[in-house]
């Protein structure tokens, strides 16, 4: 599931230093825009875990000759923990095994899904920019379009909010 924050600014003491019963409160908490933080499950590391110990017998028995099979688990691992696109009113950030990009809404022509699995992107969208090239979006998934409408200030349309708006 995504991550949707809405968070609360300030120090925890407002600028009268006003108290309460549990301690320092600010005066006047000030809601922040919605951010989306989409990024894979930590629980997908177990499968990674599953690997290393289906890995290890060989590994161990010859570390010379096999070493290099630690290398398929620990990317995975990698890719689990960093992958992810973050959207907010100011536009994407994608982040990767490897880079990173910041893209403006300005830029952004709208976001497809492939309609099989199979392909360049997998089940993954990409959001097609003005200039015609493909961003992929990790971590995002169709059913993820409501949590980037939202992030987005409606520049990404909900397709479930329209089709619930037919229905009516």
């Amino acid at each position: 599931l995504p991550e949707m924050s809405v968070s609360r600014t300030g120090n925890r003491a407002g600028a009268s230093g006003r108290k309460c019963d549990h301690g320092l409160m600010p005066d006047r908490p000030t809601l922040t825009t919605p951010t989306a933080v989409l990024r894979m499950s930590p629980v997908a590391l177990l499968a990674v875990l599953f690997t290393v110990l289906g890995l290890s017998p060989a590994i161990l028995a010859d570390p010379a000759l096999f070493g290099w099979l630690a290398l398929a688990p620990a990317l995975a691992a990698a890719w689990v923990l960093r992958a992810r696109t973050t959207a907010d009113v100011r536009g994407l950030r994608v982040r990767g095994l490897w880079s990173s990009r910041t893209v403006e809404w300005e830029r952004v022509s709208g976001v497809r899904f492939a309609r099989r699995r199979s392909g360049r992107f997998g089940r993954f969208g990409v959001a097609v920019l003005t200039d015609s090239s493909e961003l992929r979006l990790p971590c995002v998934t169709f059913r993820d379009l409501p949590a980037l409408a939202l992030a987005s200030a409606g520049r990404i349309p909900d397709p479930f909010a329209a089709l619930a708006a037919t229905e009516k």
